[in-house]
């Protein structure tokens, strides 16, 4: 099995890719329904949380994986897969992350 997956294709027609991004836009813009202004004057006000969520999810967490790949040296192929999940899970995650510690901010605030 492991031998077929790097030989592996998948074909995206331009139908398909019109719904796998309408879809993304959907996904995307219900993530951005939670948010507002007020959260990020609110995490602007606690810098150091941003800062540590921003080195964690765009230095630490790369570096871990990195790592990892070194220690165990999959196939080329999963070991690029892991690289870009890291990296678009890292993208991804900081902005959800925003959300997160602002809540965490408003209920500190609250105390």
């Amino acid at each position: 099995m492991q031998g077929n997956l790097d030989s592996l294709v998948i074909n995206l027609n331009k139908e398909r890719l019109w719904v796998l991004n309408i879809t993304l836009a959907l996904i995307m813009f219900g993530v951005a329904l939670g948010i507002s202004m007020e959260d990020f004057k609110r995490l602007f006000k606690f810098s150091k949380l941003l800062l540590a969520g921003i080195i964690s999810q765009f230095f630490l967490l790369p570096l871990v994986t990195f790592i990892f790949i070194k220690l165990v040296n999959p196939m080329s192929s999963i070991a690029l897969g892991m690289m870009l999940l890291v990296a678009f899970w890292a993208t991804w995650n900081i902005f959800s992350g925003i959300v997160l510690a602002s809540y965490w901010v408003k209920q500190k605030v609250k105390e």
